[in-house]
């Protein structure tokens, strides 16, 4: 029994001072040390609109530094969009997309879009045609943009507003990423919240 207790306490001091020794070991590493450089072959090349160059450019602290300049497209490669607005009150899940209230997703299916006005307590609601079920939403990009205004028009009230990724598709973003990133000096601070 004492051998075995004498075992378990040469172990656990051992232990400690390997947990003592890495902790030791880990106060000594530079934020140099711990940059990473970034590799263009990383990017998924399916949404490019052209190559990775490299381009030399000002960064926000006044030094220079060779940046992979990045054009994007705008739609996605990696991941199927849509669809957003189901095409009846009859349609499942799979017909429709999300709805955020109040810290909550809701499926947009057609169940849901049938009880807007119980969802909100307001008769006002009404996204569909009462005889066929149907669903009116918007189906061209000037619906699209007529109706997506936060002061939308009473022509558009009460559709289901789908802006579908064609609309945008010769739209391009241009990004510029050091290749090796440097520290900033002071800590950026980005909201959680509008």
């Amino acid at each position: 029994m004492i051998k075995t207790q004498l075992k378990l306490l040469t172990l656990s001091l051992v232990l400690t001072t390997a947990f003592i020794g890495c902790k030791e070991n880990k106060s000594n590493v530079t934020a140099d040390k711990l940059t990473i450089s970034v590799k263009s072959e990383n990017f998924l090349s399916g949404g490019l609109a052209e190559p990775i160059i490299i381009e030399s450019r000002t960064l926000s602290d006044g030094s220079t530094a060779d940046c992979y300049k990045i054009v994007v497209t705008s739609t996605p490669t990696d991941h199927e969009m849509g669809p957003w607005c189901p095409n009846n009150i009859s349609d499942d899940a799979s017909a429709g997309g999300i709805w955020l209230d109040g810290g909550k997703v809701h499926d947009v299916d057609g169940d849901f879009v049938k009880n807007l006005a119980t969802f909100y307590e307001d008769d006002t609601w009404m996204l569909y045609d009462k005889e066929t079920g149907e669903i009116t939403k918007t189906k061209t990009k000037q619906e699209c943009q007529e109706a997506a205004n936060p002061n939308v028009g009473v022509e558009y009230q009460n559709y289901c507003v789908e802006c579908l990724p064609s609309y945008v598709a010769d739209i391009q973003h241009t990004y510029y990423i050091p290749v090796t990133p440097k520290k900033a000096v002071t800590p950026y601070k980005f909201s959680s919240h509008p």
